[in-house]
């Protein structure tokens, strides 16, 4: 996961996603311009994904690495999710609006 991240400051990633969110704020009333940037940023990560596998060596263990990172990361955000009190959740069996 490193590497990835590493790929990431080598292309200097996060200057042009800020350029990029720049130039689409500016262009908000085409609908083409947030379609493209979420393409672009797309494209960034699946170019960091495949230039971190290269530098690993091994497709199959950076893809369960980053199975095994996701589903870790799942486990600790439902751990730390507040779940609503069923008693301020409804009220007399309907749901409060």
């Amino acid at each position: 996961m490193i590497v990835h991240e590493l790929v990431h400051l080598r292309h200097r990633d996060a200057l042009s996603a800020y350029l990029l969110q720049i130039l689409c704020k500016g262009a908000f009333f085409s609908p083409c311009s947030r379609l493209l940037q979420q393409r672009y940023l797309l494209e960034k990560e699946q170019r960091c994904d495949q230039e971190a596998a290269a530098l690993l060596g091994d497709r199959r263990s950076y893809a369960a690495a980053c199975s095994e990172f996701g589903n870790c990361c799942w486990k600790s955000i439902l751990e730390i999710w507040p779940r609503p009190a069923a008693s301020r959740a409804t009220k007399g069996g309907r749901r409060w609006s």
